[in-house]
């Protein structure tokens, strides 16, 4: 005997006891995957190095809805003559279906995309040092003999909330942000609190000048820097951003700029740059670069970037630091139950919404002022309401330090999924998933693309059937790129669950837009697998042919039935009167068959058994 079981579906496999119990297994259903490619803690502080060439001529790209691919995916998008062979030859031998031939072609594979990611990374590092040393050409190509590189590239305007110039003995200027160089090495931050520094042979000498807020007609502060070439110190300063150096003593690299560098400057070798570079990086204690520089070709470097600013995130809520303080926060976060110290520098390069109101100076400069009443580090020259204390306060009640901590960390450490391994505050993945979408919510606020993709990759390990209507409700109102990645891969997880949906009536209590998107996102997947049949490509071609005959015909208008024609057929049925003096009205019967109660569910009764012949009655 067989017995429908309800709510089953995606069975792949069925056994049975000899007792009569029986198993069935099941397919998962597995959501699409999400791709965590936002920008990362080192292209975000990369965004806002003040002396970049790229600020000059781009804008930050507009990701908010807009689809951006990885690096790879450019790689490969125009591949050479000889890597079309190899596809070629690797579907021949995908064709031939062996064992041998698959695992060949999986290491083919690693191999050709570990080379072209080396490719790309030695591409990029060459555009790095050429657009360095253009920077110090233009600088010593100056006609007045100034080599002021703020004045003429930047037009005296210090990008970015730069505070501090970095001087050469040349006279090569450019700005940078005392935080970062502070952060990034202790040597740095005693020169900058009056130490002065200097190597074994004393050539290289570093001292600190300081200064006042660069909106002011004063004195900027000035980290001076004796017996380095400007180059070297560019080298050095893009490795304190962004955590990698561009490897211009690699063979590969250096063949490409060594013509350049030597018009620029040439009693500069690229051999001498690189004894430079080391003996900088040990007086300013930069371990991670002395590894790099150890080897003689490209490697990677130690990231310590993410802990050199979890440290100084650290500090700023338990110390107290002096006015003049390279590490002293500037921006109070205020929330429902605490108070977050926090810098703008780092705020504006992770968050879109603080990049906003913090690159408007006026903004700025108006909700700040020192204790004394004259302008802060960071450019006030307006009395603003506020303390005194030179810092900026946002007002962010609506928020909490649990979802805001988790947000912090991700903004001075570059945390991703490994955050939320452990949370000791939930009890179930009910709760799980409320603090995910209280960080995500979060996310969306501060447009952090990034950590909207880390939330998302984790509600998707806690999708199921019953909550999946639910997660779509709650994610469909974000607008952002990262918020539709993830109701993509809802709406793809429904698609394949409609079955059990639809038996279980989940989807009536989805409001109607969110059944149309998904309905439009099924039709779109049908175009997909069959563009001919789904599409209507036949029929918009027969239109297109015989529109000239379409148009002479006389097509019937469509007949809609009535709102009150379908309102009257929907009623239950009534009795005809009992006295002749009314209208007779017809007696609506029932062709269903009569209804029994079975213990506590109701079930219908057929009228005749189900292998009962049919009578044709004939006239």
């Amino acid at each position: 005997k067989w017995t429908f079981v309800h709510f089953l579906q995606r069975v792949v496999s069925v056994d049975a006891s000899p007792s009569g119990a029986y198993l069935a297994l099941r397919a998962r259903v597995k959501p699409e995957n999400i791709d965590v490619d936002g920008r990362s803690l080192e292209e975000d502080l990369e965004s806002i190095m003040p002396f970049s060439r790229g600020l000059l001529t781009q804008e930050r790209p507009e990701w908010l809805l807009e689809d951006r691919r990885p690096v790879e995916d450019v790689v490969n998008e125009t591949p050479n003559s000889s890597t079309k062979v190899l596809h070629s030859l690797r579907g021949v031998a995908m064709s031939a279906g062996t064992t041998t031939s698959r695992s060949h072609e999986e290491a083919d594979d690693a191999g050709e995309e570990e080379f072209d990611g080396e490719e790309q990374a030695i591409k990029n590092d060459v555009q790095t040092i050429l657009d360095l040393i253009d920077l110090v050409e233009r600088s010593f190509a100056r006609p007045n003999g100034s080599t002021n590189v703020a004045d003429d590239i930047w037009s005296g305007q210090m990008r970015n909330g730069a505070d501090v110039l970095i001087c050469l003995e040349t006279g090569f200027e450019f700005p940078a942000h005392q935080l970062l160089l502070a952060a990034r090495s202790a040597v740095v931050k005693d020169v900058m609190m009056g130490r002065t520094v200097k190597d074994v042979d004393g050539r290289i000498r570093v001292s600190f000048q300081s200064g006042t807020a660069p909106s002011t007609s004063a004195p900027l502060s000035k980290l001076k820097i004796a017996g380095a070439h400007p180059l070297t110190v560019l080298l050095i300063a893009t490795y304190i951003y962004t955590d990698h150096v561009p490897c211009i003593w690699d063979r590969r690299i250096a063949g490409q700029v060594a013509n350049r560098l030597s018009k620029t400057s040439p009693r500069t070798s690229i051999e001498h740059l690189k004894a430079e570079l080391v003996k900088l990086s040990r007086l300013l204690k930069l371990g991670g670069l002395e590894d790099a520089l150890s080897a003689p070709v490209r490697r990677p470097i130690a990231s310590s970037l993410a802990k050199h600013l979890g440290s100084v995130f650290t500090a700023a809520q338990v110390e107290t630091f002096s006015q003049h303080h390279p590490c002293r926060p500037d921006v109070v976060l205020e929330l429902a139950d605490a108070n977050i110290r926090a810098h703008s520098t780092i705020l504006r390069s992770r968050s879109l919404y603080f990049s906003s109101f913090f690159g408007d100076e006026v903004w700025t400069q108006s909700r700040l002022q020192t204790n004394d009443g004259s302008r802060s580090r960071s450019g006030s020259s307006i009395t603003s309401e506020v303390d005194g204390d030179g810092m900026v306060r946002i007002n962010m009640k609506h928020r909490h330090i649990r979802e805001m901590s988790y947000a912090m960390r991700f903004i001075y450490e570059g945390a991703g999924e490994e955050m939320f391994d452990v949370l000791p505050f939930t009890q179930s993945n009910d709760d799980v998933l409320e603090f995910l979408y209280s960080v995500l919510d979060v996310a969306e606020e501060l447009l952090m693309e990034r950590l909207t993709q880390v939330c998302a990759v984790r509600i998707l390990e806690l999708l199921t059937t019953s909550n999946a209507c639910s997660l779509l409700a709650a994610t469909a109102p974000y607008p952002t790129r990262a918020a539709r990645q993830l109701v993509r891969s809802l709406h793809s997880f429904l698609t394949r669950s409609l079955e059990t949906l639809l038996e279980s009536r989940m989807l009536d209590d989805l409001p109607h837009s969110l059944v149309r998107g998904l309905a439009s996102f099924v039709r779109a997947r049908q175009h997909e697998k069959m563009p001919v049949t789904r599409n209507g490509v036949i029929v918009k071609d027969a239109m297109e042919k015989w529109k000239d005959w379409v148009q002479q015909q006389d097509w019937p208008s469509v007949l809609v039935r009535s709102r009150k024609a379908s309102i009257r057929q929907a009623q239950s049925p009534k009795m005809s009167p009992a006295s002749g003096k009314g209208k007779n009205r017809p007696v609506a019967v029932s062709t269903s068959p009569p209804l029994t109660l079975s213990g506590e569910k109701r079930t219908q009764v057929p009228s005749t058994p189900p292998s009962a012949p049919i009578r044709e009655e004939t006239g």
